[in-house]
């Protein structure tokens, strides 16, 4: 299994009209329309991971006043972001800006904010829980006053978080505008619309916002240490001395037999190469994904 996502293929799914990311392209146009409605004047967008730029392209495409707009598009993977780079020129979007860049490092917002649309989508269901916090904290950094600020989460298996995340939003200053979610198979995607109601905030340059994380696989150790993938196991305490997932290699940990244990991958959204935490117990908070589901 490879450690990192093919976000090529991953994107496919948005041409299934029954997918979870396929909805959630949807909402995201009908938010942004909205917001688009609300900005009189000239108005700057930024958009996070933007990955080919489809939802606001698609949006800028269907409006006369496309001109008016000056957007920043972020996004790491350099094919996906010059398959950005070229819908918008094919478009005569001349005013858009794709970077590719990290957007989990703030030197990359330099000269993009403050915003009056924020398109924070398909970010905060992939980075821990921590950097979620931060994320939500530093969010006011790149709005304008009554900046509009578009966010998506899965809702997950069991484990629906979002209310945490609206919260967050709210203590940071930013009123709830509408929350929408959906039931397709495989995913349970969830997207929110807020407005920034707070004072302006000078951004914060250097340091890592963020860093995308993948759950890989479960699995259950064995009382002789080996790992079992989805296993249901029983035994006393071990040690799980090599687990081989792919080219990684995760190193010596202490499990208890029977203990479903989830790995992460802590893929640098700034380097290929990836680093290995620590395992330990799942806990409520994991978020296990499969290959249908959408964790964004």
């Amino acid at each position: 299994m490879s450690r990192l996502r093919d976000y090529e293929e991953w994107h496919k799914a948005y041409d299934d009209p029954g997918s979870g990311l396929s909805w959630r392209l949807q909402a995201v146009q009908r938010f942004l329309g909205e917001a688009l409605d609300r900005h009189p004047g000239p108005i700057r967008v930024l958009s996070l991971c933007a990955g080919d730029g489809r939802d606001l392209l698609g949006v800028l495409l269907q409006r006369h006043d496309a001109g008016r707009v000056k957007a920043t598009l972020i996004e790491l993977h350099p094919d996906i972001a010059q398959r950005a780079r070229l819908a918008a020129a094919a478009a005569g979007l001349a005013r858009v800006d794709v970077r590719t860049a990290d957007a989990g490092n703030m030197d990359s917002y330099e000269g993009a904010v403050p915003a009056d649309v924020v398109i924070m989508v398909g970010v905060l269901g992939n980075i821990s829980d921590a950097d979620v916090e931060r994320t939500i904290k530093t969010a006011p950094q790149f709005c304008g006053p009554g900046a509009t600020l578009l966010w998506s989460r899965s809702r997950g298996d069991g484990d629906d978080r979002n209310d945490d995340v609206r919260s967050g939003f709210a203590a940071a200053g930013f009123v709830e505008l509408d929350y929408v979610s959906q039931e397709t198979e495989g995913s349970r995607p969830a997207l929110g619309a807020t407005r920034y109601d707070g004072g302006p905030q000078s951004l914060t340059a250097g340091g890592q916002l963020f860093t995308f994380c993948r759950r890989l696989r479960q699995f259950s150790a064995s009382a002789d240490g080996r790992a079992t993938f989805a296993s249901e196991l029983s035994g006393p305490v071990c040690r799980v001395s090599r687990l081989e997932m792919g080219a990684a290699v995760m190193p010596s940990v202490a499990v208890e037999a029977g203990v479903a244990v989830s790995v992460l991958d802590y893929s640098s959204s700034s380097s290929s190469s990836s680093s290995w935490p620590s395992v330990g117990s799942r806990s409520s908070r994991s978020r296990p994904s499969s290959a249908g589901s959408m964790n964004e």
